[in-house]
């Protein structure tokens, strides 16, 4: 029993930096590209990227999630998995070769055409993908499958880097992604002796278990990539390539920081979940710390939004700017989605997330064509303001919901502090600043360093009266201190 619970804490570190290494080496691989490939590149890939976005939903067949379900698999099982994943991806492919004429006549670039049939070799080409790895994901063998994938992830950079500099091509992109596919098929055959056959004993149950996944992955992907369509239909593919890399970069901190900073504490709600009071603390408590991270990044991006584009993506994006500053603030929309998520999870409500993701999205996209758009300025805004506020309205129910009007109450003023407390130091740090400093960057880092500093003084003085007086300002304390007080003992600081 200590031999298998140790096995699982190591086999959740690797997938850990697994994750965390993809991300970073994902991140420095776009942030070199955005230097040396134009807006309209990246526009190109996006138009792609999105249609093979599309085919991925449709393939989703949650075969991953079947076979770590089951209480024992064998080859049969395995082999059904494998075989319907070939198939389904294959008709899919060959779906959208005779489709991209009609992708090409809508976009009406016909660089696109070239770009699609590449990808559907691609998509295909995965489906290949040893299913041997299922036995070594169920006995929590991930060290091999984590070398291989970041040597894939590697690979793939260097290979769309070098390409990039050579031939300065939206093709770098491609090849990058061929490449990836290349080293993660064929290494799951290296680390993986099983050899797969094509059967379709098990097909039935598999399709039982799967008849939600694919309505749900088409929710979702409606979800995050709608708006991302309006704009390749409406816009030129500069504006598109810029819509799409500065959104990747607006939430990284949400991706990178925020999202893995909230997996610990759905542990410790999760086991509370039958004492409501213990659960509301500690819901409401992880909520306001991530709220209180989230709340710098957004101000600082949106304030700063023109240094950081140039420091990360260089001049020739300079220009979309704004786009950054403006997804910037769904940051802590991110935070309040994430949450009223996670509660609904924890009550076992994943059907109602499904609806609730339709009701969003129609909500959403109504509202903007309702308001109307003549420019991509608009458009950005009518979408962040309204996803803003649904985020806002969407967890305050979910809150009243499960705790009742009181605590939902507590929460529109804890939202409102800190909006007052980001003021009054945003406020403080443009009046530090007054007197040009003489380079843009030194600039951004004096207004950033007083801007968190005077933060975290507001937020550690408030919650000194607070948490005599609040069980979350008191939970949110104890958080603060498991943080903080470990780092700096290993820091020889304390």
């Amino acid at each position: 029993m200590a031999n298998n619970l140790k096995k699982g804490v190591f086999s959740s570190i690797l997938l850990l930096v697994k994750n965390l290494s993809d991300k970073l080496i994902g991140l420095v691989s776009t942030l070199i590209l955005a230097r040396i490939l134009a807006p309209e590149d990246f526009g190109i890939i996006a138009i792609a990227t999105l249609v093979m976005g599309l085919l991925d939903v449709l393939s989703e067949t949650g075969a991953s999630s079947y076979l770590l379900k089951e209480d024992t698999i064998d080859d049969q099982k395995v082999n059904t998995t494998w075989t319907l994943n070939l198939l389904l991806k294959s008709a899919l492919s060959v779906l959208l070769v005779i489709s991209s004429p009609f992708v090409v006549s809508f976009y009406d670039d016909p660089r696109i055409h070239n770009v699609l049939l590449a990808f559907a070799a691609v998509f295909c080409f995965k489906a290949f993908k040893n299913p041997g790895l299922f036995y070594l994901s169920r006995n929590q063998s991930y060290g091999k499958q984590v070398q291989v994938g970041l040597i894939a992830k590697i690979a793939s950079v260097g290979a769309a880097v070098g390409t990039a500099i050579v031939f300065q091509s939206y093709w770098a992109l491609v090849i990058g992604q061929a490449v990836n596919a290349l080293f993660v098929v064929i290494g799951s055959y290296i680390i993986s002796n099983y050899r797969p056959t094509l059967q379709l004993t098990n097909v039935k149950a598999q399709l039982a278990f799967s008849i939600w996944m694919i309505p749900q992955a088409i929710a979702g992907y409606a979800r995050t990539q709608l708006d991302t369509f309006i704009v390749s239909s409406q816009f030129g593919q500069s504006v598109l390539g810029s819509y799409h890399t500065m959104k990747y970069v607006a939430f990284i901190p949400s991706s990178h920081i925020l999202l893995p900073l909230s997996w610990p504490f759905l542990v410790e709600i999760r086991a509370v979940k039958h004492d409501k009071p213990l659960f509301l603390k500690r819901a409401l408590g992880s909520s306001l710390l991530l709220l209180g991270v989230s709340i710098p990044f957004t101000v600082i991006l949106f304030t700063q939004s023109q240094t950081v584009t140039w420091f990360l993506l260089g001049a020739q994006w300079l220009e979309y700017h704004y786009i950054l500053g403006l997804f910037s603030l769904l940051i802590p929309a991110f935070v309040l989605t994430n949450e009223a998520n996670r509660l609904l999870v924890i009550y076992g409500m994943t059907k109602q997330l499904f609806f609730v993701d339709l009701l969003r999205s129609a909500i959403v996209y109504t509202s903007i064509f309702i308001i109307g758009f003549e420019s991509i300025d608009e458009f950005i805004m009518n979408f962040v303001f309204v996803e803003a506020g649904l985020a806002l309205i969407y967890y305050l129910i979910v809150v009243w919901r499960y705790f009742g009007i009181y605590p939902m109450a507590r929460c529109v003023g804890y939202f409102t502090l800190f909006c007052a407390i980001a003021l009054l130091n945003h406020t403080i740090a443009e009046f530090v600043l007054q007197n040009d400093l003489g380079h843009q960057v030194l600039q951004a880092a004096v207004y950033s360093l007083v801007f968190v500093m005077g933060f975290i003084i507001c937020l550690v003085a408030i919650n000194s009266v607070l948490k005599r007086h609040s069980q979350e300002w008191e939970y949110l304390s104890s958080l603060v201190a498991r943080i903080i007080y470990p780092t700096l003992n290993k820091l020889g600081l304390a």
